[in-house]
């Protein structure tokens, strides 16, 4: 029998090797979480330090980073949704309702503290990343008071660019809107029609939603040919979208296209 070499853990090497490895990769990107599993107390210091999406990161989460550094960039919305265990919490227990307001709980984040202790802050003013500024224009309005810079695009004119409301109305009963996914069906369909090189994607705000909306595009699959034609043309996947959201709430009932 051969002799069985140890094995030296990651967190033992990168002590060992700490010079060695800031020499060959002077900027690391990692979770607070693998800082503090991989990296010994005193064994590395770096320069600088950037907390990214700070608005949804615990303040105990990012503490293992910050005592490893010199100095620190805290970068975030705070008009972003705050820290929480909704979506995690949704995937374990098959949920997903959002009924329980578990999503909106009031949580501090790093962000938060940053805000309240560090005097030197600057907030960047320039959105580029939309194709469209209907996509960013009722944040701006309702939470940046207007105060983004947005680039005009340049097709105004293109159905399949922005954001545009349809209201439906409806029922919400048992967290469906029988009424509302309909309607999304009835859009999809004329979609597929209208743009049948492009793919299409339909997204909901709880399952049972989804589960009601799947079922009339199953039934509307088995009476139109078309939709059969369309799913067999996208099945081996497409680079092109097209996206839908159906959004259910007790308040308003309408769909976001």
């Amino acid at each position: 029998m051969g002799l069985k070499r140890s094995r030296t853990s990651l967190r033992d090497l990168t002590y060992r090797a700490a010079n060695a490895l800031q020499a060959l990769k002077p900027v690391w990107m990692m979770s607070p979480t693998s800082a503090a599993q991989y990296i010994r107390p005193n064994s590395i210091r770096f320069d600088l330090l950037v907390i990214d999406e700070a608005s949804q990161m615990r303040p105990e989460f990012a503490v293992s980073a910050i005592l490893r550094a010199d100095q620190i960039v805290v970068v975030g919305d705070a008009n972003q949704l705050p820290p929480s265990d909704f979506f995690s919490a949704s995937l374990s227990d098959g949920e997903g309702d959002g009924d329980d307001g578990s999503a909106t709980e009031d949580t501090e984040s790093i962000l938060d503290l940053a805000n309240q202790r560090l005097r030197r802050k600057r907030r960047l003013r320039w959105h580029y990343r939309s194709q469209h500024e209907r996509l960013i224009q009722y944040s701006n309005r309702e939470f940046y008071d207007r105060d983004l810079i947005i680039f005009p695009s340049p097709r105004t004119d293109d159905e399949l660019l922005g954001v545009k409301c349809h209201y439906v109305g409806g029922t919400y009963d048992a967290s469906i809107n029988q009424q509302e996914a309909q309607a999304v069906i009835e859009e999809a369909y004329r979609l597929m029609r209208a743009y049948p090189e492009r793919s299409l994607g339909i997204a909901t705000m709880n399952i049972k939603q989804a589960d009601l909306i799947r079922a009339e595009f199953d039934r509307l699959m088995l009476e139109q040919r078309e939709v059969r034609d369309y799913i067999d043309y996208h099945s081996g996947g497409s680079t092109s979208s097209l996206s839908r959201i159906s959004k259910t709430c007790r308040v308003m009932n309408a769909t976001l296209s």
